[in-house]
């Protein structure tokens, strides 16, 4: 003789439809959580590269400036030295 087994298909209790419900919105938010943070640290990083890059090229622009200047003072001084022989 053979055993009879009985499968029960209960559906889920609205407790449980409501457990799945939180978790799920919980999974969202730590997701989303964690892509807002990716991206803040990569704006970060451009922003930061982007900042240093301007750095460099003001740096640069001051220097070709000083370096004009010294040359107009240099050729103002020839000439005043011109002026006055």
């Amino acid at each position: 003789m053979g055993a009879l087994f009985i499968v029960s298909c209960k559906e889920k209790t609205t407790e449980e439809k409501v457990e799945d419900a939180v978790e799920s919105v919980g999974n969202d938010i730590e997701n989303t959580t964690e892509e807002a943070g990716d991206a803040i640290e990569n704006a970060a990083d451009k922003t930061g590269e982007a900042l240093e890059k301007a750095a460099d090229k003001t740096e640069a622009a001051v220097e070709k400036a000083a370096d004009k200047t010294e040359e107009a003072l240099q050729k103002g001084k020839e000439k005043l030295k011109n002026a006055t022989e």
